[in-house]
């Protein structure tokens, strides 16, 4: 499997930011819910007990993303599968973090300080089209911070 990366590089008060990346080429900017610092947790039950306090972002980690058909969508869509604790988790479109309960919106603006994307929908439809026969077999997804990579 082919890897993409999601790479976090703001946090605000309700939101956090990122880059996706396949070998080497931007594929958009991403916005989530808070992480809630979730990412310092390692046990499923803490990470359910967090996430039903607050709707937020998934845990960083290695994940796998493949088309799959979404009843809320109507569509095939990305799912990310296996997020511990998580069920149900895609890269769809939504432009403030109240357009997703925990999935990964994926779009333009790259701005810091703003807590919203744009073009989320037409972004998604590039992603898809560019990714099509990746997202068929299965791509592996990185979700880092951008702390984590400055050397």
């Amino acid at each position: 499997m082919e890897l993409i990366t999601l790479t976090i590089f703001e946090r605000g008060n309700n939101y956090r930011k990122g880059t996706l990346h396949y070998n080497g080429e931007l594929l958009g900017y991403t916005l989530e819910r808070a992480d809630a610092f979730i990412h310092k947790v390692d046990k499923v039950v803490e990470i359910e007990w967090m996430k039903s306090k607050v709707k937020c972002a998934i845990p960083y980690g290695t994940y796998t993303v493949k088309n799959g058909y979404s009843p809320k969508f109507k569509m095939t869509m990305p799912h990310v599968l296996d997020v511990p604790g998580f069920e149900g988790i895609l890269i769809h479109p939504g432009n403030e973090p109240r357009d997703t309960e925990g999935c990964i919106l994926i779009g333009e603006n790259h701005e810091t300080g703003k807590g919203w994307i744009t073009n989320s929908a037409v972004t998604l439809i590039k992603f898809r089209e560019k990714m099509s026969k990746q997202l068929d077999e299965g791509l592996v997804l990185l979700i880092t911070d951008i702390k984590d990579e400055i050397v």
